[in-house]
């Protein structure tokens, strides 16, 4: 696992988030135990860059959404939320990144496992990993689909 996400993800970070960053989980709709129990974190800044590969100077702050693994631990996958969003050269606004080169991957709540690998219940599969919790979290079998290009 990449050591900076391995870092991050460890206990001294667990619980971090700075102010604008929780009130914009919560505006998704997301409880304070779900975003616990899904491991989302704020990334000091200086970390942002060698957990993307990549860096700019337009980005001042994000978080981590951690993909759970099918187990207890986490995927050697990063996603962050980016603050505050940029636009590339073409016009498109980035608020989420991801390492370059990595393939899209499903994100699979914590919530509702069993109800999600389950073939009898209705699964939601909807574009994005906060989308995927709120529904999870209203307890709905939900995966996630990172990004329009996922």
């Amino acid at each position: 696992m990449n050591p900076s996400l391995r870092f991050i993800l460890g206990p001294v970070y667990e619980g971090n988030l700075a102010p604008v960053h929780l009130a914009d989980l919560r505006k998704s709709g997301l409880s304070d135990e779900t975003i616990r129990m899904h491991g989302i974190r704020s990334v000091p800044p200086d970390a942002i860059g060698s957990l993307l590969g990549w860096d700019t100077p337009k980005i001042t702050s994000a978080y981590l959404i951690p993909y759970p693994s099918l187990g207890d631990g986490w995927l050697d996958h990063v996603c962050l939320r980016l603050f505050p969003p940029f636009e590339t050269k073409d016009g498109s606004t980035v608020k989420y990144a991801q390492r370059r080169g990595t393939p899209p991957r499903l994100y699979i709540p914590r919530l509702h496992r069993d109800a999600i690998m389950d073939a009898g219940t209705p699964l939601w599969i909807t574009e994005g990993q906060k989308k995927a919790l709120a529904l999870a979290q209203s307890g709905f079998a939900a995966i996630g689909i990172s990004g329009v290009e996922g």
